[in-house]
């Protein structure tokens, strides 16, 4: 593997409250949402994605595997990486007999994609970078997968977080509701909804210690400009969560 080129050294993953958190998340493990989400994501995003069967993929902030494993037909491999080790593990078992999936975990810099000492054609980042520390770091995750990315690859950065006031915030939660009866997994989001809100838990408790990063379409416009970026935003959400964006990046 290479070393570490980003220049930020340990200060990225140090200096992020939301690692701790993630190292003993007890709220999203015991919600089992991955595989739904999984699901959810490969049917609105397959198309988009253009998918081929020599594909090599990184996941990163994989989590516990779920979409690796969906994934692993449709490519030729994935490296599926998240920085906290209980979720390595647990992709690792999720596919120990899935010989094109492997997992680990980032080095010291989460957005330095050269340690891995590959090259990939599809970087796959979901509902990822709103637990990044700022713009910057996005913009550093970006600028390292175009160092190993192969001709022609694609990154789609997805589910980004929008700036919302309180009325916007009901709005999302009305239209997440709505698709999921629709689409038949209103039960799951109403099970995660009165946990997430009418509990106590670790993850309440990250958020209230921990901002989470948000955007609005001019702040990704910008950056799209400023990066230089033959990049598409994709406005209809690939996720349960409803009116989030996604940035679709062609190297």
């Amino acid at each position: 593997p290479g070393g570490n080129t980003s220049g930020r050294g340990d200060e990225s993953m140090m200096g992020n409250g939301w690692m701790e958190y993630w190292n003993r998340d007890d709220f999203w493990g015991r919600l089992n949402l991955w595989e739904l989400n999984a699901r959810v994501f490969l049917r609105r995003a397959e198309r988009v994605l253009e998918l081929k069967n020599d594909d090599l993929v990184l996941d990163i902030g994989s989590g516990p595997g779920e979409l690796a494993l969906a994934l692993a037909g449709k490519v030729k491999l994935i490296l599926a990486v998240d920085a906290a080790p209980q979720f390595v593990e647990a992709a690792r078992a999720r596919c120990r007999n899935v010989p094109n999936v492997e997992a680990t975990t980032p080095g010291a810099d989460y957005t330095d994609l050269t340690v891995f000492g590959r090259r990939f054609s599809l970087f796959l980042c979901i509902s990822v970078v709103q637990y990044y520390n700022d713009v910057g770091e996005v913009e550093a995750l970006i600028r390292s997968a175009q160092k190993v990315s192969l001709p022609g690859g694609r990154m789609l950065i997805a589910d980004l977080n929008l700036k919302r006031g309180g009325p916007g915030f009901f709005h999302d939660a009305a239209c997440s509701l709505l698709t999921g009866m629709r689409e038949g997994y209103a039960p799951a989001l109403l099970r995660m909804a009165g946990k997430r809100w009418g509990t106590s838990s670790a993850y309440r408790h990250a958020g209230a210690a921990n901002r989470l990063l948000e955007f609005d379409f001019n702040e990704i416009e910008s950056l799209v400009s400023r990066m230089g970026l033959n990049a598409k935003i994709i406005r209809r959400s690939v996720s349960i969560y409803a009116n989030r964006p996604s940035l679709l990046i062609r190297f």
